[in-house]
Formats: structure tokens, C-alpha cells, sequence
């Protein structure tokens, strides 16, 4: 391996031996957690053990940070009912007008949602109060049947995309649009590579009924739970707290209704250091002053100014005593 420029002279002086390269080490991963790590690892072994230079896509996942972004966004209207299909042919829609403005391409719409009509997920009388995304999602073009299209044998990913109907179109617009088509396939592709991601995070965390749900919700185009894999951890140190409650046993299910009269009349009132079952119940203190024990009190000192009802020569409990 050859250095040149800065790199040359730090890493391969003159005189040096010459650096060597293998070209089968995948290199070093960098990732914000262990766990996210380790996905990165098994998906990186997946790719680097099925790819080839005729496939150079199988088992390639790309997770940059557009795409991811793409992915939630797409997830997010998931979320809020909308179909696959709405939300990729909303993005192609808007992507044909404001990308080519001087294409003139929304003389194509109408002829590509009768090619692409969104027939899942229709409705067909709208009650009060339905959102206003799901009534226009039937205004679009069935992004996902779109794509389906471009990928599927026989494969059409350029205009016409294989149908008969659609007007002819110019070279610019039909270039503008195997553009977009193109963009609605990496769209759709990154969320398929976040799914992939997810499902290998989860099953390597030890959660595989999660990672079946995940996969399920995608393809049902159901609630699919936030991505973790894509969730940066919180550094710091962690603290965890535990409780513990201790509990008398032996103790019948009666055991202190007389405290909880629902709507009758009311309880009396317990003492504040009562506490039913506590095995320290009527535990008598130390008391005070010290001469309610015999002792002769003193003339001089703290106590002699002591107030006359602060000498009680009663005995308190520590729980359930008044």
C-alpha cells in the first residue's frame, strides 16, 4: 500500500518497510454503545460473506444518517394510519413538482394515479372528523405499487414503467422522472435496511419476540415500535435504585378492615406511629424526664427549665400506642 502528501511522511518514512493492506478485513467499527457494535459486526460478516462484485447490493444495509432520517419520518406517518404506499406516493408526487419545475411534470400526475391507483386502505364515505391525510391519501399515487413495479420481474424503472396508457413524454421529463423513481427506490430501501437493522439488534439483545413483532410491523404496515438500534445511549454513570418492602406473614385477609370503612361512618382515627401488624407493636420508650422513675429531678441545669407538660409521667409506644 502506497501513502502519499502528510500521510506519507508520518506513516511510511523514507527508508521504511512498505505498509500492507488486506483487502478481505472488514476494519473497525465505530458505534455509540456494545450492542449497536456488535449488530454493526453481524451485518458487516453478512455482507462481506454473501457479496460479490455481480451482487454487490445482497446484504448490503447502509444506515447514514439521511436515510435513517427518511426511515423515522416514513415510521412516524405509519404511526398516524397512513399507508406505505400514501406516504411514498405523497413523497414522489411532491418530489416530480418541486425538484423539476421546469419540466412541467404535474401533466403526468393524474394519468399515474390511474396507472397507480391506491385501492388498500380507501375510504369510501369519510365520517366527521376523520383526519384530513387520510382523506387525501386516496389522491395519490400508490407509491409502494410503484416501486413494486421498478423492482419486480420484469422489472420497469424507467417511463413508461411498463404501462400503455401514460402520455408520451420528452426526454427531460422522462429522465426527470426515472430520477425520482430512482430516489423513491432508495427511500423505500432505507426503510427496509432499518427494519433489517432492528430485527438483528433485538435478537442479539436476547429479544426475539420483538424482533418478529418489528418485522411483522412492517410488513403489515402496522404500529412498529421506535427503532432501537438507531437510539443513541445516554452516557454517564448509571444508577439504579432498588426498594424493598417487608411484609408480616400469617397475617388474615381481615387483618386492619376496621381502618377502611369504605362509605360508612368513619374510623376512628389511628395514632401516627400506628402500624397494623408491626411485630415492634407497644414497645414502650425510654421515658422522660428521668425522675418519673424514681430519680430526684434537679434544681439546676436543662431540665429544671423544662415547661410542666413536658413532664409527663406517661409511657409512650413506638407504634401503636397514643
Amino acid at each position: 500500500m502506497q501513502l502519499t502528501g502528510g500521510l506519507a511522511a508520518l506513516f511510511q518514512p523514507a527508508g521504511s518497510a512498505p505498509l500492507m493492506h488486506d483487502a478481505a478485513n472488514g476494519g473497525y467499527i465505530h458505534a455509540p454503545s456494545p450492542a449497536q457494535a456488535t449488530t454493526a459486526a453481524v451485518l458487516r460478516a453478512g455482507y462481506i460473506a454473501n457479496g460479490s462484485p455481480e451482487n454487490p447490493t445482497c446484504f448490503s444495509v447502509n444506515l447514514s444518517s439521511d436515510r435513517v432520517r427518511v426511515a423515522l419520518d416514513l415510521l412516524d406517518g405509519l404511526r398516524q394510519g397512513q399507508s406505505l404506499g400514501a406516504l411514498l406516493g405523497r413523497r414522489f408526487e411532491r418530489a416530480l413538482h418541486d425538484r423539476h419545475p421546469d419540466a412541467e411534470l404535474d401533466v403526468f400526475l393524474e394519468a399515474l394515479r390511474g396507472e397507480f391507483p391506491l385501492r388498500s386502505g380507501k375510504l369510501s364515505d369519510a365520517e366527521p372528523g376523520t383526519p384530513l391525510e387520510l382523506i387525501e391519501a386516496r389522491s395519490v399515487i400508490d407509491g409502494l405499487a410503484l416501486v413494486q413495479r421498478a423492482t419486480r420481474p420484469p422489472a420497469f424503472p424507467e417511463y413508461p414503467f411498463g404501462a400503455s396508457g401514460l402520455p408520451d413524454a420528452s426526454e427531460a421529463q422522462a429522465k426527470a422522472m426515472n430520477e425520482e423513481v430512482q430516489r423513491l427506490l432508495g427511500i423505500h430501501d432505507a426503510l427496509a435496511d432499518l427494519a433489517v437493522a432492528e430485527a438483528a439488534h433485538q435478537t442479539l439483545a436476547g429479544n426475539p419476540e420483538r424482533a418478529g413483532a418489528t418485522l411483522d410491523a412492517y410488513a403489515k404496515e402496522g404500529f412498529s415500535p421506535d427503532p432501537a438500534v438507531v437510539r443513541t445511549p445516554r452516557s454517564g454513570v448509571t444508577l439504579t435504585h432498588r426498594l424493598g418492602l417487608k411484609l408480616t406473614s400469617g397475617l388474615g385477609p381481615e387483618h386492619g378492615s376496621g381502618l377502611f370503612r369504605g362509605n360508612g361512618p368513619p374510623a376512628p382515627r389511628p395514632s401516627r406511629r400506628s402500624t397494623p401488624g408491626c411485630p415492634n407493636c407497644c414497645r414502650p420508650r425510654d421515658r422522660w424526664p428521668p425522675w418519673s422513675a424514681g430519680r430526684t429531678p434537679s434544681t439546676s441545669g436543662p431540665a429544671a427549665a423544662r415547661s410542666p407538660s413536658s413532664t409527663s409521667n406517661s409511657s409512650r409506644s413506638t407504634c401503636c400506642g397514643a
